[in-house]
């Protein structure tokens, strides 16, 4: 493999490499470990609690955004700052650890209504989820609509500003750790199947092949899901460390030459050597995806890829930021 150029993003040093995802190498492979891990057999519910909803439509309280926050869109001075737009998600200078994990810049909220959130949620779900997710961004001046359970660009908007005013990496999804900011998940939350299968401490992934489904984990939660698109026979379950993050990386695997981002490697193919990374959506030269990001996560898509985990630009970044090298990616199925 050819590394030609290196740049320093956060705290990681990082390549932008030639070949990736199929293409051989002449590296040894990391060794695995394969562990008896619970399978998720079930359609996931990302570790949240069961659903309750109350019909009588309480808002939770939430702590409201200032009106001169509100008005004040456009991000501050500082490099590290993320505005609350989707041209500017993902583009900052981002540290090993996330700003989810840092110190926030406002106080906890607290939901006094019945609601609760117990999924991860992002644009085009459609839910009761969404219904009280966008009922506490009304009630905290955040969403300037009425909520329709439909989660929308608007909806996403008033997500973002909630992430920039709490100091979270903007990024529209409103995953575990911004639903429990918001007072939206329930204190007596049940552990399920999906968090049984998290390391009991830091920071970690789980991949499921047969559902098309990832997770990130914090201290033995699970805290965040997305879609993704695998190989049908690899990576095999086991337990594999985080070794190499590339910010860029290319392929020529498809017959055309093709670049992905966001590359997190964490063990090789057992075909071609080759490292196995999750990476966002590649994108051929004339900037077209290889394959609609609507299906990402669909079983349909299932061995589309040859060995890597395809996800989406936003938990591409996500991930990226998650999992620093040495954290433990584990694979279920």
């Amino acid at each position: 493999m050819v590394r030609f150029r290196a740049q320093l993003v956060g705290l990681f040093t990082v390549a932008i490499s030639v070949a990736a995802c199929g293409e051989p190498s002449a590296q040894p492979p990391v060794p695995s470990t394969a562990v008896q891990r619970p399978i998720v057999s079930a359609p996931p519910t990302d570790g949240f609690p069961d659903k309750s909803l109350d019909s009588s439509n309480t808002a939770p309280t939430v702590a409201r955004a200032e009106d001169s926050t509100l008005e004040r869109m456009a991000p501050d001075t500082s490099p590290s700052t993320v505005a609350p737009s989707s041209a500017s998600v993902g583009t900052t200078k981002r540290a090993s650890r996330p700003p989810w994990s840092q110190t926030k810049r406002v106080s906890q909220t607290t939901a006094v209504g019945s609601c609760t959130v117990t999924s991860t949620l992002r644009l085009g779900s459609e839910s009761a989820d969404v219904a009280c997710l966008e009922r506490a961004l009304v009630d905290g001046g955040y969403l300037k609509a009425r909520a329709d359970n439909r989660f929308d660009s608007t909806t996403e908007e008033a997500v973002q500003l909630y992430q920039y005013v709490s100091g979270f990496t903007v990024d529209g999804v409103a995953d575990l750790l911004t639903v429990r900011r918001l007072g939206l998940a329930a204190t007596n939350r049940v552990p399920s199947l999906v968090d049984a299968a998290c390391p009991p401490t830091g920071h970690a992934a789980l991949v499921d092949r047969a559902l098309q489904q990832g997770w990130l984990c914090a201290d033995g939660v699970a805290v965040r899901q997305f879609p993704l698109t695998s190989a049908n026979t690899q990576p095999d379950p086991g337990v594999y460390p985080v070794f190499a993050k590339d910010l860029e990386s290319s392929s020529t695997l498809t017959g055309r030459f093709s670049r992905m981002t966001h590359f997190v490697a964490f063990t090789r193919g057992k075909y071609q050597n080759a490292r196995v990374a999750f990476h966002s959506v590649p994108t051929y030269s004339d900037g077209n995806f290889v394959q609609p990001l609507g299906s990402v996560g669909t079983t349909a898509m299932k061995g589309e890829s040859s060995g890597c985990l395809r996800v989406l630009p936003v938990d591409a970044v996500a991930i990226w930021d998650w999992l620093s090298v040495g954290d433990p990616v584990v694979v279920l199925t």
